[in-house]
């Protein structure tokens, strides 16, 4: 199953897709951060942590192409040897559907890594979006 659509080509999400990202639930230990909503635990975490931009990635299911869990998985694990060889800081995380439509895809919350460089590694794992946000800030989603 896929996402995709012909407006794609033009870098722009159909308005399926831009939903399905809006809605998502992107989990981060205890706290459920949702696109242009504040969370001011979750900014407490991060104050905590001395950290003030964090960016939510998968490698999980290319351009929203359903791949199978152990093809995710392997994917996955590539993501957090790539991410360890840079030295990112992260906290695990997980993306769901609030309304199961899709499975649940494991994901990290990279901790102030240089953004342009975030952005190359979703690219690099063919991702859509990648949520975005800043201490203080309500996240926000960057179309790839």
């Amino acid at each position: 199953m896929s996402l995709t659509s012909p407006d794609e080509q033009n870098g722009l999400p159909d308005e399926r897709l831009a939903r399905a990202y809006r809605e998502a639930d992107y989990r981060v230990n205890d706290t459920v951060l949702r696109i242009d909503e504040p969370h001011p635990d979750f900014d407490r975490l991060l104050s905590e942590r001395q950290c003030t931009y964090y960016f939510f990635l998968t490698a999980f299911n290319p351009r929203s192409t359903k791949l199978p869990p152990s093809v995710n998985e392997a994917r996955h694990r590539t993501l957090l040897t790539l991410v360890a060889g840079r030295g990112w800081a992260y906290l695990s995380a997980s993306g769901a559907d609030p309304k199961n439509d899709w499975e649940e895809e494991t994901g990290l919350c990279l901790l102030d890594p240089p953004r342009e460089e975030a952005l190359e590694v979703a690219r690099l794992y063919e991702q859509h979006a990648i949520v975005e946000g800043r201490r203080g800030a309500t996240p926000v989603l960057t179309w790839l």
